[in-house]
C-alpha cells in the first residue's frame, strides 16, 4: 500500500514537471518564432510600430 502511494506521488511529480517543461518550451517557441511580439503589439501598437520603424530607418 504504502509502495503505490510513493509511485503515485511520483507519477503526480513526474507530471508537473513535464506539464512545466511543456510550457516553458512552448514559451520559448512563442517567443522564437515573435507570435509574443504580435501578442503584445495588440496591447502597444503604437510602441511596436515606433520601434520597427526605428530598426527599419537604421
Amino acid at each position: 500500500m504504502r509502495r503505490m502511494y510513493i509511485l503515485y506521488l511520483l507519477f503526480i511529480c513526474c507530471c508537473c514537471w513535464y506539464w512545466k517543461c511543456m510550457c516553458h518550451l512552448l514559451l520559448v517557441l512563442l517567443h522564437h518564432f515573435e507570435v509574443f511580439k504580435v501578442l503584445t503589439s495588440c496591447h502597444l501598437p503604437r510602441l511596436c510600430v515606433n520601434k520597427d520603424e526605428e530598426r527599419v530607418s537604421k
